[in-house]
């Protein structure tokens, strides 16, 4: 908590981003980056939170120093499940770039804190978000950063109540006894 704040109070006028997910080739941490990059170049007072471990850490704090952009990103490998809302909730806006995301949890659980997602038109994302929250892979040059607005208040809280566990569960079980009645 004494971290999260100290953080906090460093970041004021500043748009935050979180990525959130295992530093591994399908979920493209390099790719997040580049954007961060591009984005940068239109706004200098931006910073990234990386929350995750694996084979490309190192590659990906790397590239970060390459790009002239380590005094912009937080590396965190580790952190407890029931933390993630506090550090979400530090967040402007949750940033994805697995273009073959099965479902994308962190996206809903950054979501449901108040984040704006970032998503690739790709995967889950397209079958779950608007438009405007979706960007194309091969024009990461070409991505605005959306502005939440209240009917998209609407449209996150209807899609949380939708996905929640007690209302899939009962869909499950309908399915289920369809199927053996």
């Amino acid at each position: 908590n004494e971290i999260i704040d100290r953080i906090k109070s460093n970041l004021i006028g500043k748009k935050v981003f979180i990525f959130v997910g295992r530093m591994i080739d399908c979920k493209n941490p390099l790719r997040i980056i580049d954007i961060i990059e591009q984005i940068k170049k239109k706004d200098e007072e931006i910073f990234l939170i990386m929350i995750g471990s694996g084979v490309l850490l190192n590659t990906v704090k790397k590239y970060a120093n390459e790009k002239k952009l380590r005094n912009n990103i937080l590396f965190i490998e580790n952190v407890k499940f029931e933390d993630m809302p506090k550090w979400y909730s530090v967040s402007d806006y949750f940033i994805s770039a697995c273009d073959k995301e099965g479902f994308g949890l962190a996206a809903l659980e950054a979501i449901s804190c108040g984040c704006i997602p970032i998503l690739p038109k790709s995967g889950a994302f397209r079958e779950l978000y608007n438009e405007k929250f979706l960007y194309d892979i091969d024009k990461i040059n070409n991505i605005t950063l959306p502005i939440r607005n209240s009917e998209d208040d609407k449209f996150f809280t209807n899609l949380l109540i939708k996905l929640d566990w007690n209302n899939i569960i009962k869909i499950y079980e309908n399915e289920y006894d369809k199927y053996i009645n």
